[in-house]
């Protein structure tokens, strides 16, 4: 193997965005909301972050650390530190089985908000009802070409940005994606605080009915901190491995770890 020196990230914040934007995806801001009014509101909010910082947080710390402590890849982070009869490269090859278990759905829902994007900058949506809005995703799920072609822009542009590496490409991408996310969702919350029934609609999801929180929404509960904090996919360890080897770990973890 290669012992060439690779890029480090070039300041504290281009890790911090990077992380966060890896966690600011579908299970934070598309399912997160849905679920907590499904499972008692605070009750299940309360539980989410309690195993955001009890499990979460300490499984993110242990990835970044192994990613740094390494300065390899997934596979080989697993198998630096231990004999190789032991097979702990077993355990990297699931990992990157599972990111592609997750890339076969993450692409074509991703395609999907590209779609929206076109959508609402075309303003396509004019002059129809409320019903034909409401179908109008069903006919995108069930347009083979659509789908193919806006997954297939989405892994271009992602292609395109990590062909120009770490700090030309994702570092630099990441501050100006999610600091424009940030500004979105300020805006987006300053509208909300407009609407009528903006108080009842924060009651209803703050509020903890303990009552409502099931089996099932505790499990749900433990695998949205998981999946928030971007654990067991390798991307932590990945991140991780571009950190300068005196790089505080827990400094950088609290300012991104629980988000």
């Amino acid at each position: 193997m290669s012992n060439k020196p690779h890029e480090n990230w070039s300041s504290k914040i281009g890790f911090v965005l990077a992380s966060l934007g890896s966690a600011l995806g579908l299970g934070a801001m598309w399912k997160l909301p849905y679920v907590i009014g499904q499972n008692g509101g605070g009750a299940f909010l309360l539980l989410f972050i309690a195993f955001n910082f009890l499990i979460g947080f300490p499984l993110f710390v242990g990835e970044v650390s192994l990613g740094r402590r390494s300065q390899r890849g997934v596979v080989s982070s697993f198998s630096t530190f231990s004999n190789a009869k032991k097979g702990w490269g077993i355990v990297g090859w699931l990992t990157v089985l599972v990111v592609f278990l997750i890339l076969g759905w993450y692409c074509v829902v991703s395609g999907w908000a590209l779609a929206y994007i076109v959508i609402a900058i075309t303003d396509s949506f004019r002059g129809l009802s409320a019903k034909e809005i409401a179908t109008s995703f069903d006919y995108l799920r069930e347009d083979f070409g659509l789908n193919l072609l806006f997954q297939a822009i989405f892994i271009a542009l992602n292609a395109a940005i990590l062909n120009q590496g770490l700090n030309r490409g994702i570092e630099r991408y990441s501050k100006f994606m999610t600091t424009t996310l940030f500004i979105v969702l300020i805006g987006l919350c300053a509208f909300a605080i407009q609407l009528s029934g903006f108080e009842q609609g924060l009651f209803y999801i703050i509020y903890p009915d303990f009552s409502k929180l099931s089996a099932e929404g505790v499990v749900q509960a433990l695998a949205l901190a998981l999946f928030t904090l971007s654990v067991g996919y390798g991307a932590n360890i990945t991140y991780g491995a571009y950190l300068k080897s005196d790089a505080d770990i827990l400094k950088n973890g609290g300012s991104c770890g629980v988000r």
